[in-house]
């Protein structure tokens, strides 16, 4: 059944809204779009998107929004309760195209975060005083797009308070210090998994978590194509001189390429469970903190599915229904329901399948927009702390030229559901 939702006014200068209809919302919510300042050069709004942090903290009810070109970032501001939408003048080189954001650790007032380019790395701080933000650019990492493919496709601080980054290209992986001068390399594409005769590791993505008083590094990648398409978890001892690298693999489960990857605390454990989503699937990989030398089995202890949706894209955490248990959001921004448009699909799996014994696990609610305008819709997720509802958080999702803030309440697990009060 299809429910059209009222989309509240924003009562912004660059918030708009209007009536939007989203499939197989079953229960209720509310949703605010919010589009870009008009001046802004950005033409994907919402696609490469950031929160912002506040030690090992989300501040509650900031992100910054990429685009392209000078000017190219604006931040989304709802503290308030309405989201204000502002451009964060900063003076970048005119080709500068922002392909990836990740949030650095920072304070209230001074949040720092990363852009990429593929090929250069920007460092900035924002800070906030009673004019208002100013973005500051820190130092950058460049190097040649020529000789490193994807470079910066994934950056990830390694050491708190982010003394030092590991930095992914296509093929190999940087280790950078702070000052964002290269200090190492890691040739990833010369590496042989243990379950085939195939080299190479692409796309890796990248994760950090401490089992046995050892700093690891966590990337996924599959083989070359031809090579089998296997795919498989490496591991990195980063206190090792020689970085030893371990090997996880997992070659009779379906998705022949690692989409992303991502290091969780599910249970409340206080130990990080392993995430990975490869194609249709998202595998998860329970902590066991007794384990030997890793924490992680070969085979994962659950699957996560949703119909003939790639979800295995991007990933996020967040507990929508305040019950200190987080949801395991999931999209495929290229999702094609009826037609041949791309208009993408959220989908969002509560965790209280941890502990039980069915291995397969399907989703509590699929959100995918009807109209043709919407389209991408999940190329981003957020779960953010608001100033609305202490003890639970509100989704971002991003679609192609848009956001969209909304707050779910009465699923599963719901703690305390109760209306909007926006």
């Amino acid at each position: 059944m299809k429910r059209v939702l009222l989309l509240f006014a924003a009562i912004s200068l660059f918030s708009s809204c209007d009536w939007r209809e989203f499939d197989d919302l079953s229960k209720s919510a509310t949703v605010q779009v919010i589009d870009g300042p008009d001046s802004y050069s950005g033409s994907i709004f919402g696609q490469v998107v950031t929160p912002l942090s506040e030690g090992n903290f989300r501040a509650p009810g900031l992100y910054v929004v990429a685009g392209t070109g000078e000017g190219s970032f604006a931040l989304v501001d709802f503290r308030s309760g309405t989201p204000k939408t502002s451009i964060l003048p900063v003076q970048l080189d005119s080709a500068f195209t922002v392909q990836a954001l990740v949030s650095l650790q920072g304070a209230e007032g001074a949040w720092r975060f990363a852009a990429s380019s593929l090929s250069h790395i920007y460092f900035f701080t924002l800070t906030e005083d009673e004019n208002g933000f100013t973005l500051t650019r820190d130092q950058s990492l460049d190097i040649s797009m020529e000789s490193e493919p994807g470079f910066g496709r994934n950056i990830l601080p390694v050491d708190q308070p982010g003394e030092s980054y590991a930095v992914a290209s296509t093929h190999k992986l940087f280790y950078a210090a702070q000052d964002a001068t290269v200090i190492e390399t890691l040739q990833l594409d010369t590496l042989t998994l243990p379950t085939d005769d195939g080299v190479g590791f692409n796309v890796p993505f990248l994760g950090t978590f401490v089992h046995g008083g050892v700093n690891w590094l966590v990337t996924g990648g599959s083989t070359n194509p031809g090579a089998g398409q296997h795919w498989a978890m490496l591991f990195i001892d980063l206190d090792d001189t020689s970085h030893r690298v371990l090997y996880t693999p997992a070659q009779s489960l379906t998705g022949a390429q690692v989409c992303t990857v991502k290091l969780y605390d599910l249970d409340g454990d206080s130990h990080k469970d392993l995430v990975v989503g490869a194609g249709q699937n998202i595998y998860v990989f329970m902590n066991d903190p007794l384990g030997v030398e890793l924490p992680f089995a070969s085979d994962p202890d659950y699957t996560l599915h949703d119909q003939s949706r790639n979800i295995g894209q991007i990933i996020e955490f967040g507990d929508l229904t305040g019950n200190n248990q987080p949801e395991i959001i999931a999209s495929d921004p290229s999702y094609q329901a009826q037609s041949d448009d791309e208009l993408g699909s959220v989908s969002i799996f509560s965790n209280t399948f941890i502990g039980g014994t069915s291995q397969t696990v399907t989703p509590l609610l699929s959100l995918s927009p009807n109209s043709k305008d919407e389209k991408k819709f999940g190329s981003s997720l957020i779960a953010l702390p608001t100033v609305n509802f202490p003890g639970r958080d509100e989704l971002v999702i991003g679609g192609m030229n848009s956001s969209y803030l909304f707050y779910i309440t009465g699923i599963e697990g719901d703690n305390s559901p109760a209306a909007d009060p926006r």
